[in-house]
């Protein structure tokens, strides 16, 4: 199940028919089609429990551009858009549940006067970092009698580019199929599988996963199924004697 958000119809469409058409054409050629994109971006919604596939130039398209937002979220959409789940133990795209295009419609505003005013530039700064450029769209319901609002410092926050995700922890644990490895990564505070791995047992699992990894054993009060986790030792924390500058 796909769901096809169209601001120029203002219609959720479920068009899994067309993403499982068996006519030799690839599935991201059926998504490229359904949202007549060429370039194609790929962000999590809800959490990364959904993942929604717009134009990467939407934003370009001219006058004639239709925008949207989610009711309860304020970033507008340009354009198209495909919405399908993420597995949350695989972290791959999936079928979305069909009883849910209802949700979808109804969370959607369609902003059939909004239009692109221009894209301005701004440079961020931080102490001890390079500086970034970063670009905020201005629309057209954004304006206030002197122009632009001005970018408030949470707003500013937001258009930086998120730090990158953090490397955690492997977790090994039994499955119907027999073991399995997850890697998670901490970006920011989200918790998201970033890589899974199964094998029959665990002799066969350990070379296909990465050499130096540290055991640990579960807890207690861990889920029974965890059979141990499996971490990157970290280097020890400097001390003042290993300072060139210490006494």
């Amino acid at each position: 199940m796909g769901f096809l958000i169209d601001p120029f119809t203002e219609t959720v469409t479920d068009i899994h028919e067309q993403l499982e058409a068996g006519d030799g054409q690839e599935f991201l050629d059926h998504v490229r089609r359904a949202i007549q994109a060429r370039q194609l971006d790929l962000v999590g919604i809800a959490e990364n429990l959904l993942g929604m596939f717009i134009d990467n130039f939407g934003l370009l398209r001219g006058a004639g551009q239709r925008y949207w937002r989610f009711r309860d979220g304020q970033a507008k959409v340009a354009g198209r858009a495909l919405i399908l789940a993420i597995d949350p133990t695989t972290g791959f795209l999936a079928p979305i549940r069909a009883d849910s295009i209802g949700r979808i419609r109804d969370g959607i505003e369609w902003l059939p006067d909004v239009s692109l005013l221009r894209v301005d530039e701004i440079i961020i700064a931080a102490p001890g970092e390079a500086p970034r450029l970063v670009r905020r769209p201005v629309f057209s319901d954004d304006r206030a009698d002197d122009g632009a609002k001005p970018l408030t410092d949470d707003e500013l926050a937001a258009l930086a580019p998120p730090p990158p995700a953090a490397p955690t922890r492997w977790v090994v644990s039994a499955s119907a199929s027999g073991v399995k490895a997850v890697r998670y990564e901490l970006a920011g505070d989200e918790l998201r599988v970033a890589e899974a791995i199964t094998a029959k047992d665990l002799e066969e699992l350990r070379p296909l996963l990465p050499g130096g990894l540290v055991r640990l054993e579960p807890e207690d009060d861990d889920d029974p199924s965890i059979l141990e986790y499996l971490v990157t030792p970290q280097p020890p924390a400097p001390t003042p004697f290993d300072r060139e500058d210490a006494a």
